[in-house]
């Protein structure tokens, strides 16, 4: 399968990240708005969360979707009998994050909901004007305050994983 490498700033950019969507799925860009300063420093602060004991005082509390979530009670794709193998904090734009965590990440996910609003403005653009939207793509993540922001970690292999289980299966976007 190819995947179309789109470089944000091409006059055309739009339209090649749009048709990669429709053909696969799926579309690297590359020369985005996004510093990679940034995101090497977020990465940086999260990487010593994950490996730290304190992640457990943030365990998310059953029936919330907020929080640290360990890598015993990760996610099982549809289909699957075994979970994934990975750990993963989630939060909500307006949630509080763990105290060791500088405000790079809330930094970087204001900036990754702008860049998304531009990219479904894109797709929007890009549609046919035969398909109605109920609203603009970019409006329907505006100001929400259910725009999920997931840091995911992907720990060591031990040889114990259950038998089949793989980082992160086969799965579908839900919400």
């Amino acid at each position: 399968m190819f995947v179309a490498t789109v470089n944000y700033q091409d006059p055309n950019a739009a339209k090649l990240f749009t048709d990669s969507l429709r053909e696969t799925g799926f579309a690297v860009l590359t020369h985005h708005p996004i510093d990679p300063q940034l995101i090497d420093s977020v990465y940086r602060d999260w990487q010593a969360f994950f490996a730290s004991e304190a992640k457990y005082q943030y365990r998310f509390k059953q029936g919330e979707e907020e929080g640290y979530i360990p890598i015993d009670v990760a996610e099982k794709a549809k289909g699957n009998d075994v979970i994934d193998i990975k750990e993963f904090y989630q939060a909500y734009l307006r949630t509080a994050l763990p105290q060791t965590i500088g405000p790079q990440s809330k930094i970087l996910a204001n900036q990754l909901v702008a860049l998304a609003q531009t990219l479904l403005t894109w797709v929007e653009q890009q549609t046919p004007p035969t398909i109605r939207y109920s609203e603009p793509l970019s409006a329907m993540i505006a100001e929400s305050p259910r725009t999920l922001f997931r840091i995911l970690h992907y720990p060591p292999l031990t040889s114990a994983e259950a038998r089949g289980a793989i980082r992160s299966a086969d799965h579908e976007d839900i919400n």
